[in-house]
């Protein structure tokens, strides 16, 4: 039994090195590894680029600042809290642009714009003064969130922010695309 499940390892990787030879491109989407922490911080960052990933959960979220020379982590609220601030924020920007509610104060959009950076950038402020860039990997409902509406601090953070909709910072490289330059 041992041997069979071996020669099928086997030969599954046998098959693995042949798919990647013939179509590299679909083997990377097909068949992806992961990215440590080290190859992210060797790949694809700079001095002036760090990379923001979440991950929502019921009791709590996370987030990871990874930068060149460090990893950060913080513990941020709930998904359902988050939701309930992305969705509320969304329907003030819809309702600003679309101009369907003049009586909105400005005074509510800006509440709910700063709380939104305290609860998701604010964690990892004091580590972004260098960054020049911020590639954001979001988690559900993240995905929904504008980032590049949020207030920006005095000095600026963060110049240009990319965001990435990807399941997740381990996912290769190839997947990643920029949502929003």
């Amino acid at each position: 039994m041992k041997q069979d499940l071996a020669d099928a390892e086997s030969s599954l990787e046998q098959f693995l090195l042949e798919a990647h030879r013939a179509n590299p491109q679909y083997a990377s989407l097909k068949h992806f590894q992961p990215l440590s922490p080290a190859r992210i911080q060797q790949e694809l960052l700079d001095s002036q680029t760090a990379l923001l990933e979440y991950v929502l959960g019921d009791e709590a979220s996370y987030g990871w600042l990874v930068s060149k020379d460090r990893i950060v982590a913080a513990k941020l609220p709930p998904e359902k809290d988050l939701n309930g601030l992305i969705n509320e924020y969304r329907k003030a920007l819809l309702d600003r642009s679309s101009g369907t509610s003049e009586a909105q104060p400005a005074a509510k959009l800006n509440n709910l714009r700063e709380r939104l950076y305290g609860a998701l950038i604010g964690p990892f402020q004091n580590r972004l003064a260098a960054t020049q860039r911020l590639l954001i990997v979001v988690d559900k409902s993240l995905a929904y969130l504008p980032f590049e509406t949020l207030p920006a601090r005095k000095p600026p953070v963060v110049r240009r922010m990319n965001t990435w909709s990807s399941g997740s910072r381990l996912r290769m490289r190839p997947q990643l695309r920029p949502w929003r330059k």
